[in-house]
């Protein structure tokens, strides 16, 4: 199975999950507001109520029935948002947005390919893993920022984490594959910590012993790709030497007129001192960038001022995407959510999935985002046109 087909599964499953709650939540509210109907006005004491029903027993009953819909209510709001915010690390083929608590994250993983009874091997959980750690890796680069606030966080296991995530860096690919690093016992190391920094606490997962992927089994697999990585990579390197003695001199001046076009290519996005037009993808232009005839310094200060750049002119281009109808629709809600619950949700929604939406998602997980903003943007046109509606009949 491909990781594109795994996480389709993982986002039909978590998607179904919301609606399933939504719908909870909903047929649960309506029955308290059909409760507080009936004991209008809220609050009724014990002796008026009683002169709604026929027993003291059917009063007690009737208590304890609401309070438990009340409870249902709460823990189904609870559960909703979690699934919420699992549904969100989720693209077409890449992990969207950074992992706070891998040990809670693996055992969802397992959780979820019980439940589903197994159609993702060990190799795939592991690659997600992997991709999770370059992720939050990719979003520090991004965000310096974010990295200082983690790394001196008041929480020690947000501290621990973001290090060891920092640590791990070097070990993974953008598709969650080790790569070829001769420390193996540090990648055990931290591999290790940062499954353990929880120590104390212990993940009770109504799974039965001989099906758990266990954190022990998981770190032995990945040090043991590592391990076959490395001893691949002296092959080709050994290839490589060959090949480098036999370069011809036509290669050579291939390679020279390569380096010409570059420089003509950089002219037409920095001029010396500043960044004269917005690259198309961040990623694709830090590659470009490297493969240029400069040193490491200029090489840093370049890619930098193209950050920059890109970040000043990034909200008018959050929803360039969008029709201008959708646009419209967006900016009026925008100026409603403050007084609408609901439309202030699907902004919120919205909004984060925005923020996601950025030069290092691949093709593909964009346009996963963007069908899922639109889809939000079609519930918010509804909700303002409903609402306008109703006003208009009051």
């Amino acid at each position: 199975m491909t990781i594109e087909e795994t996480f389709k599964i993982i986002r039909k499953f978590l998607n179904d999950g919301i609606k399933h709650y939504e719908d909870t939540i909903k047929e649960l509210e309506e029955m308290i507001k059909d409760d507080d109907e009936l004991i209008n006005p809220v609050n009724v004491s014990p002796k008026t109520l009683l002169s709604k029903f026929k027993y003291q027993e059917d009063v007690d009953k009737f208590l304890q029935s609401r309070e438990s819909t009340k409870k249902i209510l709460f823990d189904s709001k609870k559960h909703l948002k979690t699934i919420r915010q699992n549904r969100e690390f989720f693209g077409k083929s890449h992990i969207l947005k950074k992992v706070v608590d891998f040990e809670a994250f693996f055992a969802n993983l397992n959780y979820m390919n019980y439940v589903l009874e197994f159609p993702f091997d060990r190799e795939i959980i592991a690659k997600i893993i992997g991709m999770a750690i370059y992720t939050n890796n990719e979003i520090y680069d991004r965000n310096k920022k974010e990295l200082e606030n983690d790394l001196n966080s008041k929480h020690s296991f947000l501290r621990k984490e973001s290090h060891l995530v920092r640590e791990l860096k070097p070990y993974f690919n953008k598709d969650g594959e080790v790569i070829t690093n001769s420390d193996i016992s540090e990648f055990l190391f931290d591999l290790t910590m940062l499954f353990s920094i929880n120590h104390d606490r212990i993940i009770e997962q109504k799974i039965p012993l001989d099906k758990q992927f266990s954190v022990s089994e998981l770190i032995g697999l990945l040090t043991n790709n590592i391990i076959e990585t490395n001893k691949n990579q002296v092959i080709v390197e050994e290839q490589k030497k060959v090949i480098d003695t036999i370069i011809t001199k036509k290669e050579r001046r291939q390679l020279v007129e390569q380096q010409r076009l570059n420089e003509q290519e950089l002219a037409t996005y920095f001029d010396g001192e500043k960044i004269l037009r917005a690259c198309d993808s961040l990623e694709d232009f830090v590659l470009f960038i490297n493969s240029c005839n400069l040193n490491a310094e200029n090489k840093t200060r370049i890619i930098n001022k193209m950050q920059t750049f890109l970040n000043k002119n990034d909200d008018l281009r959050k929803i360039s995407f969008l029709s201008q109808e959708e646009q419209k629709i967006y900016k009026l809600s925008l100026n409603k959510k403050l007084g609408n619950s609901q439309v202030k949700e699907l902004i919120d929604e919205i909004d984060l999935l925005l923020d996601m939406n950025n030069e290092s998602l691949s093709k593909e997980d964009k346009e996963c985002v963007e069908n899922e903003v639109k889809a939000l943007i079609e519930r918010l046109k509804f909700k303002i046109t409903f609402n306008s509606l109703s006003l208009q009949n009051k």
